[in-house]
C-alpha cells in the first residue's frame, strides 16, 4: 500500500527524532529524515528503514534559510507536499550544568537559532503548503534540560495547528492536542 501522507522530521538522525521517524514509516507515512550530516541520515534511515521504501534521508540545517527551502522544493517535487511536520532539531549549551548568568550571550544565540528560528524557517516554508491543501499537523519538540544524572526530559509535543502563530490550516482548529512523553 503507498504512503497517502509525507512527513518531515528534522534532527531525525539520532534519538526521539529518528523514533519519531520510525513509528511514521510504520504507520504508512512516507518520511523524510532530515539532519544537517546526510551520512549520519543515511545511516539512520537504512537502521530504521528495513524492508519499508517509504523514507528517504535529506540534507538539512535549519540555521540555513536556503536550506530549508531547498529541503522544502525537492519533498515537494519528489515525493509530493508534507502534511505533516516535525520540529525536533535543537542543540543545548555544551556546558549543561551552566547558569544562565555564566552561559555566553554568542552561546544562548546559537541555541535559538536552532532551536527556536529553526522552527520556524521550517514553518515558513511548509505551512503555505499544507495552506494550500486544508490539511497539515505540525509538532514542535522542546526540552526541559537535563537532570541531575544527565538524562534528558521531554517537555512536551505540541501537536496542532500552531493557531496563534500562523492560523488555521485544516479549518478543524477545535482544540490543539497535547502529548507528554
Amino acid at each position: 500500500m503507498a504512503a497517502k501522507k509525507i512527513a518531515i522530521v528534522t534532527g531525525a538522525n539520532r534519538g526521539i527524532g529518528r523514533e519519531i521517524a520510525r513509528q511514521l514509516m510504520q504507520a504508512d507515512v512516507f518520511v523524510v529524515l532530515g539532519s544537517r550530516d546526510l551520512g549520519k541520515g543515511e545511516e539512520a534511515l537504512a537502521q530504521i528503514q528495513g524492508s519499508r521504501s517509504n523514507a528517504a534521508a535529506y540534507s538539512l540545517d535549519v540555521n540555513d534559510t536556503r536550506s530549508v527551502r531547498r529541503l522544502v522544493e525537492k519533498v515537494e517535487k519528489a515525493h509530493g507536499a508534507p502534511s505533516i511536520l516535525v520540529n525536533n532539531a535543537g542543540v543545548y549549551p555544551e556546558a549543561t550544568e551552566a547558569k544562565v548568568v555564566d552561559t555566553s550571550t554568542a552561546m544562548w544565540r546559537e541555541t535559538f537559532e536552532t532551536n527556536l528560528f529553526g522552527a520556524v524557517r521550517m514553518c515558513r516554508e511548509v505551512v503555505p503548503l499544507m495552506q494550500r491543501r486544508r490539511d497539515g499537523r505540525i509538532v514542535n519538540i522542546s526540552w526541559t534540560g537535563q537532570t541531575s544524572r544527565g538524562n534528558w526530559k521531554r517537555l512536551a509535543l505540541s501537536c496542532g495547528h500552531c493557531r496563534k502563530m500562523i492560523g488555521c490550516i485544516s479549518g478543524r482548529c477545535d482544540s490543539p492536542a497535547k502529548i507528554v512523553v
